[in-house]
């Protein structure tokens, strides 16, 4: 609980080592890949490297590109709205930001 609650302050944070942080300013990157201005920052991507194998990236890249496929499509059917009426959606959207 303590990483999770955590995550946002990641890149100042203790309990991340410099791989997890690579991981996670990717994951970043990947998040806001269609807002950003010319793609992906060569110097994230670089940093990732240092870190992470292909087939980790490539798998880092699925897993948040399947997130934002399938969220608008479970936030307009409704399939994102727990029992009480809370959107579980909207908060794992904004998760990274």
């Amino acid at each position: 609980m303590e990483e999770l609650r955590a995550l946002p302050q990641y890149e100042s944070r203790s309990l991340f080592s410099s791989r997890e942080r690579a991981a996670l300013r990717f994951t970043g990157a990947v998040t806001r890949y269609s807002d950003a201005a010319g793609g992906m920052p060569a110097e994230t991507l670089t940093r990732a490297r240092q870190h992470l194998s292909e087939p980790e990236i490539a798998a880092i890249t699925a897993a948040v590109a399947e997130h934002h496929f399938f969220n608008p499509i479970t936030g307009a059917l409704g399939a994102d709205v727990a029992p009480w009426g809370a959107p579980i959606g909207t908060s794992v959207r904004s998760f990274w930001l």
